[in-house]
């Protein structure tokens, strides 16, 4: 299918694309390139329809650049954008440009999210004299082809377990719970992302607080439920992330947001625990009394709109609730609706029924020891870090 919009082009500048009118300067820069050659080093191209040259500009068809291929004199750097990642078509495009300019394009950056790619082993291929780049989280994060292949492996196996079991949404933010934060708490003794990036995760088996928060969200996030990270400053003034998550649950009767700590929890080696496991935003600050947040936290809470905050605590908010163009508005009609928190009730039975689908046996009859344990836990946690879940009081 092609791009049926005739009026528009796409012009390129410094990272910034800006759709205008279709006027007589295409014609004007069409010409240039076929008297003089494309002499730029960076070539970008979206796909499947729209194409387009850093510093100059093409009608935003694919036939634009089969037409002009012959006009290439010289690539560097090829930027792919794809949603969908086709890779027979990625090769097809490199491979005929390198005819044309006759030579290896020396970088290949392909920018897409963070979705399992079909038949990704076939841009292994593409690494022969090349530096290969898949960058994914909106384009911030960039890994190996190797790295993406193992990364999306493991998400898509946690994925796969989970659509297999009979679950609701609590359900689910309680089964990913409990396979997050198995993992053991292993900073990286060389390299400080390497527990941070998801793909690092998963390739080093490093993890520490953001890592742990990273693979909650990314899995809820496909599985429909929107998840997200939150960084604050932890009363011994060490920079902390932690999850947040907003549960619609109609089983449960639940709407509200959360914070996760699968960090902490992480560390306490027992199936069990789930002390840190849910903590309402709005309930945040008064559960953390000494820890410093960040300003899109006072948004969730109230205290604060989304247009006093800075660029950066926007952008978290963006992520969060999946919206670039994210209003005030839009942002109370959802804090006014999540007002149903999970009760002691909901998630025993929620509880059960997780533990049933892991194929844990007699969870029922134990129910009452789980309780009292992390009501212990919570008393322990208040004399030492200052926490609580509101139904394990």
């Amino acid at each position: 299918m092609k791009n049926k919009i005739k009026d528009k082009i796409i012009v390129s500048n410094d990272n910034i694309n800006k759709k205008v009118k279709f006027d007589s300067e295409r014609y004007k820069k069409l010409e240039i390139i076929e008297k003089e050659g494309y002499q730029k080093e960076s070539l970008t191209i979206n796909l499947p329809f729209e194409i387009f040259f850093k510093e100059g500009c093409l009608y935003n068809e694919e036939e634009d650049f089969n037409k002009l291929l012959k006009y290439l004199i010289n690539i560097e750097i090829l930027n792919i954008n794809m949603d969908e990642v086709f890779v027979d078509k990625i090769i097809e495009i490199i491979y005929k440009i390198e005819k044309q300019i006759n030579k290896k394009i020396k970088v290949i950056n392909i920018i897409t999210q963070n979705k399992t790619i079909k038949n990704a082993e076939k841009l292994r291929f593409l690494e022969d004299n090349r530096i290969i780049k898949i960058w994914y989280e909106e384009g911030i994060t960039d890994c190996t082809v190797d790295e993406f292949i193992i990364m999306r492996k493991n998400i898509d196996k946690i994925l796969s377990e989970i659509k297999q079991k009979k679950l609701s949404n609590f359900e689910k933010v309680i089964y990913v719970y409990d396979i997050v934060k198995k993992y053991n708490y292993n900073p990286s003794k060389n390299i400080n992302m390497d527990g941070r990036q998801l793909h690092k995760i998963f390739s080093t088996n490093n993890i520490v607080c953001s890592g742990y928060a990273r693979i909650i969200s990314q899995v809820l996030n496909e599985l429909g439920i929107k998840s997200g990270i939150y960084k604050l400053i932890t009363k011994d003034n060490e920079l902390h992330a932690r999850s947040i998550v907003h549960i619609i649950d109609n089983k449960y009767d639940i709407n509200a947001i959360y914070s996760m700590e699968p960090t902490w929890e992480s560390k306490l080696n027992e199936e069990f625990a789930y002390s840190m496991f849910l903590t309402p935003i709005t309930k945040l600050k008064e559960t953390f009394p000494n820890e410093i947040f960040r300003e899109d936290i006072s948004v969730l809470c109230g205290e604060k709109k989304i247009d006093e905050i800075s660029l950066r605590d926007k952008i978290s908010l963006y992520q969060f609730f999946k919206n670039k163009d994210l209003t005030q508005q839009e942002i109370k009609n959802v804090l006014n609706n999540a007002k149903k928190e999970a009760t002691l009730n909901s998630f025993v039975n929620a509880l059960i029924n997780v533990k049933a689908q892991q194929g844990v046996k007699n969870i029922d009859v134990n129910i009452s020891r789980i309780i009292n344990y992390n009501i212990n836990l919570v008393k322990y946690i208040n004399n030492k870090i200052g926490t609580n879940i509101s139904f394990f009081k």
